[in-house]
């Protein structure tokens, strides 16, 4: 078993002491992305919520299989960012496993989080969060 004085652990402890609800708004965030079934990146997540880089990191981190996390998430591929402030940066492409959806909506549940009654309800605030990205210059539009 790692010990908690690794380099990974200290950061991600450091993060949440701090910024505790960000980093679980930014997780939850995430899962609503997922649940759709869509393929996505984490700028998808508006800068309000995340902040910074390291929380969305520390965010995707914890609900990847990285380090022990909750393995929610699997990396797909690379593609480039949608994020006008990343230039076309590559960044990794993210989806929700099938078989860990309902760990996820349980992690919604137990986190204080809305479920989603159905894929509608979720496509509807997405679509929402990017057009309000959009408008704001943060993302380019698909």
């Amino acid at each position: 078993m790692e010990s908690l004085d690794n380099s990974f652990w200290q950061g991600i402890i450091l993060k949440l002491s701090f910024k505790p609800e960000k980093v679980k708004r930014t997780m939850a965030a995430l899962i609503y992305v997922g649940l759709t079934g869509a393929k996505f990146t984490t700028d998808i997540v508006p800068k309000s919520i995340w902040e910074d880089n390291t929380t969305s990191g520390c965010a995707v981190r914890m609900l990847s299989g990285a380090k022990r996390g909750l393995g929610f998430l699997q990396c797909i591929g690379r593609v480039p960012s949608p994020a006008k402030t990343r230039h076309g940066a590559e960044v990794k492409e993210w989806r929700l496993l099938p078989e860990k959806r309902s760990l996820a909506l349980t992690w919604l549940e137990r986190n204080g989080f809305d479920l989603p009654t159905n894929d509608t309800d979720i496509q509807r605030e997405l679509f929402s969060i990017s057009t309000s990205l959009a408008q704001n210059g943060e993302i380019q539009p698909a």
